[in-house]
């Protein structure tokens, strides 16, 4: 799969379509991205309406977001595992539970507060990973 730079907003292989499916007036997310935006959140995803076409079928209106990942263009952190003291992408994902059962808990993912989060970057195989750094992330949350 190659790159694009789709909308401006930076070369990537990854973007969504969010349907708002729920969200009869199409409003709720995209005023929420572009709040972040507006306040200065560096990490807000950008977003755009389109009106999807698939194969010739109109499928209605949707909005592309940047898919949240660690990247320069995405989510811009060092992701060195020389150090406990890196960049973390952590996602809170409550359905991780019923759709990821390979991963092992307080190593690929931990609970807090009966909220599942979900080490998405560093890849937690890589050789380099270890338990340390979960624990890490894990003292940081008790921290915060």
């Amino acid at each position: 799969m190659k790159k694009i730079n789709l909308f401006g907003n930076g070369e990537a292989k990854t973007w969504t379509l969010i349907a708002n499916y729920l969200d009869k007036s199409m409003f709720r997310n995209y005023v929420a991205y572009a709040l972040g935006n507006e306040v200065g959140l560096e990490e807000t995803s950008t977003t755009q309406f389109v009106e999807l076409f698939l194969n010739g079928d109109y499928q209605g209106v949707y909005l592309v977001c940047e898919q949240v990942e660690a990247g320069e263009n995405r989510v811009n952190i060092s992701e060195s595992l020389a150090s406990l003291d890196t960049g973390y992408l952590i996602e809170m994902d409550n359905r991780y539970f019923y759709y990821d059962e390979g991963k092992t808990i307080d190593y690929d993912y931990f609970i807090k507060n009966n909220h599942y989060y979900v080490i998405k970057s560093p890849d937690t195989e890589d050789a380099q990973y270890t338990v340390a750094h979960t624990n890490y992330i894990k003292s940081y949350f008790d921290e915060i």
